[in-house]
């Protein structure tokens, strides 16, 4: 795209001016078909709970709320496509609907603007706003962007049938954060000074075809850090001591905001507890990496889930 081209989409939002009765009509959540069918482009700045129109009914939406279930409005600039997104190899149920800030209410502009972030202060698994299919099947009031997902073929009938059958497996609501395979990231983090309440524990989902069950993560990084981010993921131990056993670990990937040491805390617990990328992370119960046997017949009820990622 040339210079000249960019600097006229980037004009083209300040003389972009919606109709009187703003709807934000969606005719597809396929990006490939944009164009063809004109999709309209939406604006959702500063809305707590903003309406769409579809062809298959009306529904409403929110962007982020906290643990205390008061709601956060969209950021000013909210202003693009709804779009629906499944990366190749990656199972159907685990889709997503998510926002594409666009520097033009141009459909033809997509390509060129960029998925509407989260704080990292409320991510638990990585990745921008966005409405999972799981939670779209079984919210209430939510059939008209799944019927729409239906009409479009984006969204079959069987991956429904998972899904709700999943749900009656293991309840999941509008705080559940999903793994779909063992090795899918997740988020441990913790900070002393927020408004947003952190929570001792992550509780996951794991989801597959065989079924739902949960997943809970003790964070006990506020025992020895003020605050701090990291990006970790479980995987098969390849461990000596684990040989021929199914044993589950954990993994740094990355750091995503520094880990501020306690004053309270005791330097030798830091150094143990700091994670590392690229290294398993290390236990606070045992010696060496934190692990869990799955073929254990005292497995903690915490970690059944893992059964099914394994």
């Amino acid at each position: 795209m040339t210079c000249r081209r960019q600097l006229d989409l980037l004009k083209s939002w300040s003389t972009y001016k919606p109709p009187k009765k703003d709807y934000r009509t969606i005719r597809t959540l396929n990006p490939s078909r944009f164009v063809e069918l004109n999709q309209p482009a939406i604006t959702l700045s500063h809305g707590l709970a903003p309406f769409l129109s579809l062809p298959t009914g009306r529904m409403t939406f929110g962007y982020m709320y906290t643990s205390e279930a008061k709601d956060i409005p969209f950021p000013p600039g909210t202003r693009g496509f709804l779009y629906y997104h499944l990366p190749p190899g990656r199972p159907p149920f685990s889709a997503t609907v998510r926002f594409r800030v666009t520097p033009s209410p141009d459909p033809a502009s997509f390509a060129d603007g960029y998925d509407l972030p989260i704080p990292l202060s409320h991510q638990h698994v990585p990745g921008p706003w966005q409405l999972r299919i799981p939670k779209l099947v079984v919210r209430r009031g939510a059939s008209p962007l799944v019927d729409l997902l239906q009409s479009e073929g984006l969204l079959h009938p069987t991956t429904i049938e998972c899904v709700k059958r999943n749900y009656d497996m293991a309840k999941f609501g509008r705080n559940s954060h999903f793994l779909y395979t063992l090795e899918d990231p997740f988020i441990i983090q913790h900070r002393s000074k927020v408004v947003v309440r952190q929570p001792t524990s992550l509780r996951l989902k794991a989801f597959t075809e065989l079924g739902a069950g949960e997943i809970i993560v003790a964070n006990y990084h506020h025992l020895y850090f003020d605050s701090g981010a990291a990006l970790v993921r479980f995987e098969k131990s390849t461990l000596p001591q684990h040989k021929g056993k199914k044993v589950v670990v954990r993994r740094c990937l990355g750091i995503l905001e520094p880990f501020v040491p306690s004053a309270k805390a005791k330097p030798k617990k830091i150094a143990l507890h700091t994670p590392i990328p690229g290294e398993l992370m290390m236990s606070r119960h045992q010696e060496g990496p934190w692990s869990v046997d799955l073929g254990s017949p005292e497995l903690p009820a915490a970690y059944a889930g893992l059964h099914l990622l394994w």
